[in-house]
Order: C-alpha cells, then structure tokens, then sequence
C-alpha cells in the first residue's frame, strides 16, 4: 500500500512538470531611444539648370545677316553678336543728309530774306502782308529742316540697330538665322545666357508650401555624379493648375556654375520639416496587432518588456510621432518585439 501511495506522487509531480514545460529563456532583443526632435523628411525631385537672363538676340530692322556669332561661342562684353547688311540704310543716310542740308540752306536764305524786309520797313514801303508771307517761309523751312534732321537721326539709329553689341558676356546657345539668310524687324535671330549665371528650377508638392523658405539649402546631383549645395532664393507663390506643385529657384554656390550645362536636368534632394519638435519613436518598435498599436518598453534594471499602446502620428522613414505613455530616453525593443509578450524577460543585445 505504501509502494503504491509513493508511486502515485511520483506520477503526479511528473504531470505537473510535464504540464509546466520547460522554462523559456529570455527573449533576446535590440533597443533604440524614445527622442525628441524636429522629425525631417527628405524629397527627390527633379530640376533644371535655367539662365535668369537667358535670352533671344531679336532683329530690329530688316535685312540680309552678313555675321552671327556661332553655336556656342562665348562673346565677350561689348563685341558683336550679329550685323544686319547695312548698305540700303547707308545710301538712305547719305540721301537724307544730303535733304537736311537742302532744308539748312533754304532756311539760311529765307531768314535773310526775312531780315532785309524787317530792315528796309516802312522805308522802302514794304507792306506787313509782305512781311507776314516771308515770316510764314522762313517758318516752314525751320520746320522742314527739324523733320529732315528728324529723319536723319531715325536711319543713323536703324544703322547702329542693325548690329547687336553683347551687354554682358555671353554664350550663344541656339541659331534661329544663318548667315546671309534674310530677317524680317521683330524676328529672332540668336539665344544667348550668361554662363557665369545659372540657378535651378524645380518643383515641390503644393503642401510643403509652407515649410520652404528663402536661404533653406538642399542637395543637388547630376547625371555625370556631381553633388553640390544650392541655396533657395525665390519661393513662387503659386500653384500649378494641374500638377498642384510649386516652383522654387535655388542659386549655386560660386564657381559652381561650370559643372552644369543650360538646361541640365539634375535630382534635387529636399529636406522639409514633417513635424515641429515632438517625441517620436524607431518605426522599427512599432509592433501591429489585432488588438491595436503597440510598442515593448524595456526595463534594463528588471530585464522585463512592457507592452506600452501607442498612437501614431506623422513621421518620417526611420522615426514617427505618436501619443503614448512613453518619454524621451526610454529604451524600446527595435528588434525580436514581434515576439514579445507584456512582461516576458529579455536580454539585450549588443
């Protein structure tokens, strides 16, 4: 009978331990920091290399193209760009200077004439109807000689306007008429920018509107792998119809200029405020579940996780923001917390 009582205890004391099961070691897990920071999100978007005066080297009068400068000739300040044939307007000259001096000569002999009859008067019995019709010519030929001189002025203008003089040192970038071609007054004739001053144009979605501001630097890089810093200089205040984005010019850096081209299209790496300071956590700790969103605080002194809920806010790649009973510092599982139970133990690594 005692036999069988001791072997009956045995029996259950080895139900039991087979009930419990062996011991689970501690889970093993990484750890990163609750932080609190100003959460920043980069953007890629793509630019474009512009000439804040680039511009079209128009023809203001009319006639055959005897020089232009060629494609991607660099003329310097104060030489020619282009010469329109100037020898019709020349000839005119020569005709209406001639004009002018017909109108001088007429002029001289009517105000002679003018002032022997105020002279002889009364004396000579010259009447006033006499002296009003010699006043009258006189008049006319001043007037005459004003309109000629007028028209001399206009075709010494269209002369110097036949040619056009860089005003700054310039790059030609496009041809529109070669030489001895023939152009009508208004059409263009050469484009021409400042190599030495190039900007970036790109834009940015319509909802960062408010968080670019002048003097914010970003990234650029180039297909041919050049990174430089640009620096915001113009925000436009206005959106695209249809892509609801906004342009932002930004300026290079000096002597930064040479690496790019004229309309070079570049990446430009834009990083923009998502949050103002706030307590943020690892996207990593972040564990999803049926029961809603959670992250394992860890308690190094116990060895012990914490099932903590959390609400998550806006946020970036690697942090986001949330509510939630957690403050800066606090350690929370970014590694193995998919397994983790509230108050399993732990071992942290590394």
């Amino acid at each position: 009978m005692k036999k069988l009582y001791v072997s009956m205890i045995a029996l259950a004391m080895s139900a039991q331990v087979v009930a419990q099961g062996p011991q689970q070691p501690p889970a093993q897990v990484v750890v990163s920091e609750v932080i609190e920071t100003e959460l920043n999100q980069e953007i890629t978007v793509t630019g474009r290399v512009v000439s804040p005066n680039a511009t079209q080297a128009v023809a203001e009068v009319t006639g055959r193209v005897v020089y232009s400068a060629q494609i991607g000739e660099l003329v310097p300040k104060g030489e020619m760009v282009y010469q329109i044939d100037t020898e019709v307007l020349e000839l005119r000259y020569t005709e209406q200077k001639a004009l002018v001096q017909r109108a001088k000569l007429q002029t001289e002999y009517y105000q002679k004439e003018h002032d022997r009859l105020k002279t002889l008067g009364t004396a000579a019995n010259v009447s006033a109807n006499a002296l009003d019709e010699s006043a009258y010519r006189l008049g006319v030929a001043k007037q005459d000689l004003t309109i000629a001189n007028a028209r001399l002025a206009m075709i010494a203008d269209e002369i110097e306007r036949a040619r056009y003089i860089a005003p700054h040192t310039l790059v030609v970038s496009e041809r529109m008429v070669k030489t001895g071609e023939f152009v009508n007054r208004g059409q263009a004739v050469v484009a021409m920018h400042n190599p030495h001053q190039v900007e970036l144009l790109f834009e940015l979605p319509i909802v960062w509107r408010h968080k670019v501001i002048t003097g914010d630097q970003y990234k650029l890089s180039t297909a041919a792998g050049h990174e430089l810093d640009v620096t915001v200089s113009h925000v436009v205040a206005a959106a695209n119809e249809r892509s609801q984005t906004f342009q932002v010019k930004a300026q290079l850096a000096q002597n930064q200029h040479a690496v790019l081209a004229l309309n070079e299209i570049v990446s430009v790496v834009a990083v923009l405020p998502v949050t103002d300071e706030s307590v943020a956590i690892p996207r990593d700790a972040v564990v999803l579940r049926q029961g809603g969103t959670f992250v394992y605080q860890i308690d190094e002194a116990e060895g012990v996780a914490k099932q903590v809920p959390v609400q998550l806010g806006k946020g970036t790649e690697e942090y986001v923001s949330f509510k939630g009973e957690l403050t800066p510092g606090a350690k929370v599982a970014i590694r193995g917390a998919e397994r983790l139970r509230d108050g399993q133990k732990v071992v942290i690594k590394g």
